[in-house]
């Protein structure tokens, strides 16, 4: 099964994003937008996983997260990944915070048998992924207007195991394991 570990975000702040989404579609790029209940904030990306390792992810979670309290994150720029020249996918980004509990998990999880992810850790919500270059321009004009409404703020509670499941109509999301900060 393909698994992540992320944090939900409340319907305020889905909404709040779908908003800025909407700021982007006006602009007329080609883009494949995340569907409001899917917007989340991933920490790690397993990929395909046996389902039998479920349990080591859970623990190594667990572990990593002890001891951890609730955060606050603020929603920053729009960006584009790998960067806003040449533009695969469309994110909000997530204000500095989350790097020592993925720093952490990422420890954790290699102790359970897991490769280290490659490159940097940077904090996001996909908002959607580009698929021709069709108004690249415009999207790129838009990063520089930064239409993020102000005071986006994440209360983060809690920090879950998902799988993903890939469908016609669109990834489905089923939350397996939660662990409360």
């Amino acid at each position: 099964m393909r698994a992540f570990i992320g944090i939900t975000l409340t319907k305020q702040i889905q909404q709040k994003v779908s908003r800025i989404q909407a700021k982007i579609r006006k602009i007329g790029a080609d883009v494949k937008y995340v569907e409001r209940e899917n917007l989340h904030i991933c920490l790690r990306f397993l990929g395909d996983i046996d389902k039998n390792q479920l349990g080591a992810v859970k623990r190594a979670l667990e572990r990593g997260l002890e001891g951890e309290k609730e955060l606050e994150l603020k929603i920053t720029a729009v960006g584009a990944f790998p960067n806003n020249n040449h533009i695969r996918v469309l994110w909000v980004g997530v204000e500095k915070g989350l790097e020592k509990f993925v720093e952490k998990i990422n420890k954790e999880l290699q102790e359970e048998g897991f490769e280290m992810p490659p490159g940097k850790f940077r904090g996001h919500i996909t908002l959607g992924r580009v698929k021709t270059a069709k108004n690249k321009e415009k999207l790129q004009e838009m990063f520089k207007t930064r239409p993020c409404e102000g005071n986006m703020k994440v209360h983060v509670k809690e920090i879950g195991i998902f799988s993903s499941t890939l469908t016609k109509a669109g990834p489905f999301y089923k939350q397996e394991f939660v662990v409360n900060l």
